[in-house]
């Protein structure tokens, strides 16, 4: 299974001239790619690949399975050369790493979300003829990274999978922006632990 789905650089200054859309994956960029003045969106192998840019983000995404974890690092370190190339014209502020999966629980997502839900004391404060949302976000920090970790009800299951988000990110060093890749390995890794742990309580 893939761990990261995306990765994340944010700032200020970026426009679609400083990306040469076709050093990424390979350069198999798609038709119909868009830009409109500082804002970019390239697709790659029939969208299973694509590089999205505004003025404040840049976003390397891998849509499909069958694109490896290794080809979208290969891509972000590729950007992130091309920054580092940039630096006394655009700020760089934070990296970050992505992945989400849907997996099947005991029950369905949606009461194994509201039995968490119950057993947490906030639970307690709450009108007892409340039902909250299934919703949980919970935020940690390990090593260089700042975790947010999200679950719900998978939507399009009506509830029937489990929906589970992670996210972990970093603010940016005086440092090369490559070397802020290196924790994607770290990512990586708590990423598979929570799916293992996870999966061996449903």
């Amino acid at each position: 299974m893939n761990y990261l789905c995306s990765v994340v650089v944010v700032g200020d200054r970026f426009d679609s001239p400083m990306v040469e859309a076709r050093d990424y994956f390979g350069g198999e960029l798609d038709p119909g790619s868009l830009v409109v003045g500082p804002i970019a969106q390239y697709s790659y192998r029939g969208g299973s690949c694509a590089l999205q840019l505004t003025p404040d983000r840049l976003d390397l995404r891998v849509n499909s399975p069958t694109a490896r974890s290794t080809e979208l690092i290969e891509a972000a370190k590729v950007l992130a050369g091309r920054l580092d190339d940039l630096r006394h014209t655009v700020v760089v502020s934070g990296v970050g790493f992505n992945c989400d999966w849907n997996m099947p629980v005991v029950g369905g997502g949606t009461a194994f979300c509201q039995g968490l839900v119950s057993q947490a004391e906030l639970r307690k404060a709450l009108d007892p003829a409340v039902t909250p949302d299934a919703f949980l976000s919970f935020r940690y920090r390990c090593d260089e990274l700042a975790y947010t970790v999200k679950l719900e009800p998978h939507q399009q299951s009506q509830g029937q999978s489990l929906f589970v988000a992670v996210n972990g990110h970093q603010t940016a060093q005086p440092k090369p922006i490559g070397d802020h890749l290196a924790a994607y390995s770290d990512f990586a890794e708590q990423a598979g632990a929570i799916y293992d742990r996870l999966g061996s309580q449903t």
